[in-house]
């Protein structure tokens, strides 16, 4: 429990690096854990380690389907290197699996936005 406080304390603090090294060994007990996989993956988006914090933010979604945030970052992300489709279709998730939730309207926003770019492209 302790080292799940000291996690939760850098990472409020903006401490991303020892967050993500008290996450890791967190992660070797609990490898189970969406919730340690997201958080992980939020350190490495601002570390600007993306591979990586794709890899975790796919592994949250997969532990936990329903996981809004996770597919909202992992969304971000996407647009963030240009993968324009793929985030439009993790924005679409969102609506489908949650649609009252804060990151629904956010994502129908996003999409709006791609739909424009998508036609004014043809």
């Amino acid at each position: 429990m302790e080292k799940t406080r000291a996690w939760e304390k850098a990472l409020k603090t903006g401490n991303w690096n020892e967050a993500a090294a008290l996450i890791r060994e967190e992660l070797e007990s609990r490898s189970h854990n969406p919730l340690l996989h997201y958080n992980l993956a939020i350190c490495l988006l601002e570390s600007e380690e993306l591979q990586e914090a794709e890899k975790h933010l796919r592994e949250t979604i997969v532990r936990d389907p329903l996981f809004t945030k996770a597919w909202y970052a992992l969304a971000q992300l996407f647009l963030a290197t240009r993968r324009k489709q793929e985030a439009f279709r993790a924005f679409s998730e969102i609506l489908v699996i949650q649609p009252y939730r804060p990151e629904a309207q956010l994502s129908e926003e996003k999409l709006e936005a791609l739909r424009t770019e998508f036609a004014n492209m043809s």
